[in-house]
């Protein structure tokens, strides 16, 4: 399942609508998003060496394949089972999707049933990161109360918490419950260029957050 909002690989920004690679696509059932066109170019010479790592894993994959058939065939009876947080080919859980869909309900009992809300997708983004850029209040705080200690405080790659995009994405409501669950250290945090979450709210005009 493709993630409905997707991160731009070089420059972090967050969007439902991106620039992909169709080598990733086509080859190896990845998604590798860019915002614009320069992202993509100023990306490539470090992209190429991605590809060849790929073909690599891909060619130790289908040995690894072919030793757990004959393995199956060897031990006949034996069962073997699928984690619950199992990743598709797009770093999703059921509760990433869960919280990718606005599924408020399904991500309550997935975390219920043990599925941990830290866990991110492959662009780095987790459940409580989809709830802030969505501004799905309801999300926000099921995670906020079900999940883990410090669940605010997690950072995509690039440093961005989820109340820094609450506040660039101008959610006041997502902002103020993130605000308070992690306090000023929450509020203080920069990403890696240096942006508050002050910047990013100005930035974006939203002068009410």
């Amino acid at each position: 399942m493709e993630p409905r909002v997707k991160r731009c690989r070089v420059c972090g920004v967050c969007s439902e609508k991106m620039n992909k690679c169709s080598t990733c696509k086509d080859r190896f059932q990845l998604k590798w998003y860019y915002c614009s066109k320069p992202c993509q170019v100023s990306d490539w010479p470090r992209h190429k060496t991605y590809h060849a790592v790929l073909e690599k894993m891909r060619d130790e994959e289908e040995n690894r394949h072919i030793k757990t058939i004959l393995d199956g065939i060897a031990n006949a009876g034996s069962s073997c089972s699928v984690s619950r947080e199992g990743k598709d080919a797009n770093g999703m859980t059921a509760l990433l999707r869960a919280a990718s869909d606005k599924n408020c309900a399904d991500v309550r009992k997935l975390i219920l049933d043990g599925e941990d809300p830290s866990v991110a997708d492959d662009q780095g983004l987790t459940a409580l990161h989809y709830a802030a850029i969505d501004g799905n209040q309801e999300l926000a705080r099921t995670l906020i109360e079900h999940g883990p200690d410090g669940l605010v405080f997690g950072e995509t790659p690039g440093g961005e918490t989820s109340l820094f995009l609450a506040c660039a994405k101008g959610h006041l409501e997502v902002a103020r419950l993130l605000a308070e669950a992690g306090g000023e250290a929450l509020l203080l945090r920069a990403n890696r260029n240096g942006t508050s979450c002050l910047h990013a709210a100005c930035r974006g005009e939203h002068l009410a957050v």
